[in-house]
C-alpha cells in the first residue's frame, strides 16, 4: 500500500516537474534510483522515464 501511494506521488512529480528521476527517488525515500525504477515499473507497467516522454503522435493518412 505504501509503495502505491509513493508511486502515485512520484507520477505527479514526474509529470509536473523537471526534477531528475534520481532526485524524485531520493525524495520518496527509496534506497536507490534503480530500486525506485523497479518498484515504479512493477506498479505502473512503465519506467519513470517512459512516463516523462511526450506521447507519440500517430499519422493518419486520408485518401
Amino acid at each position: 500500500m505504501l509503495d502505491e501511494v509513493s508511486i502515485a506521488y512520484a507520477k505527479e512529480l514526474i509529470k509536473h516537474s523537471q526534477k531528475p528521476i534520481a532526485e524524485i527517488a531520493q525524495i520518496l525515500g527509496f534506497s536507490s534510483s534503480a530500486n525506485f525504477a523497479r518498484t515504479f515499473k512493477r506498479i505502473t507497467g512503465k519506467t519513470p522515464s517512459m512516463l516523462r516522454l511526450p506521447p507519440k503522435i500517430s499519422r493518419v493518412c486520408y485518401d
